[in-house]
């Protein structure tokens, strides 16, 4: 979903709106009067990055994997 820059068409008041619906009606939130939406500035992701592996306490220096208690 993108974050859309609007201002407000009375009140030049300029906010940030996270917004689903492309043609949703975002009133302003200081006067609620008509805005109009200008360039998405950024977009959320619902998907979180993997966790990087686990590094042994040895720093790999041991010979096998058993040996640093990961396996």
């Amino acid at each position: 979903m993108p974050f859309y820059d609007y201002r407000c068409t009375r009140c030049e008041h300029t906010f940030e709106e996270l917004v689903a619906d492309r043609e949703q009606a975002v009133p302003c939130p200081e006067c609620q009067g008509t805005t109009e939406r200008l360039l998405p500035n950024t977009f959320a992701v619902g998907r979180a990055r993997p966790k990087p592996a686990a590094t042994p306490p040895c720093g790999n220096a041991c010979p096998t994997p058993e040996a640093c208690g990961l396996q």
